[in-house]
């Protein structure tokens, strides 16, 4: 468990602390993660670790970078619906609308269209105490950022 939670650490501090500058340390580690977690079938872990590295695949900016970020977001997607957890599934696909949108094709942003649909469905499965545990968390992290 500590390698895996460091490994994907280290994805994360690279994703976000050096933003851009170590985008291909941050996929490594997240790799590494992964290949970790389901091997040792860490699965509390897994969607943690694929949002790290579909977000250092996003940072590569290429095309391959963008279909490997989306295709790791699917999966990730359908892990939560398949546990139902609404509310995961619904940010994870929001997420991945946004990130469509920034490739600024029409193309894009019809599949982007698709993605918040299907989040806005998803979502209106939640149920309160799941929508309130992650509006509390992004409301925590809000704050911790004012204070700063």
């Amino acid at each position: 468990h500590g390698a895996t939670a460091a490994a994907n650490s280290l994805c994360m501090t690279y994703n976000f602390v050096l933003y851009n500058t170590d985008v291909n340390n941050a996929i490594y580690y997240g790799e590494e993660a992964l290949q970790l977690g389901l091997k040792y079938k860490f699965e509390i872990m897994l969607g943690s670790i694929i949002s790290n590295l579909a977000l250092g695949y996003h940072k590569l900016g290429t095309y391959e970078g963008q279909a490997k970020c989306i295709q790791l977001y699917g999966s990730l997607a359908k892990i939560y619906k398949e546990k139902q957890m609404w509310a995961d599934a619904a940010l994870t696909l929001n997420n991945v609308g946004a990130m469509m949108m920034q490739g600024g094709q029409r193309e894009g942003y019809q599949y982007a269209a698709e993605y918040f649909e299907e989040s806005i469905a998803l979502a209106g499965k939640a149920t309160t105490s799941e929508v309130n545990l992650k509006a509390g968390g992004a409301f925590e992290q809000i704050g911790e950022a004012r204070a700063d």
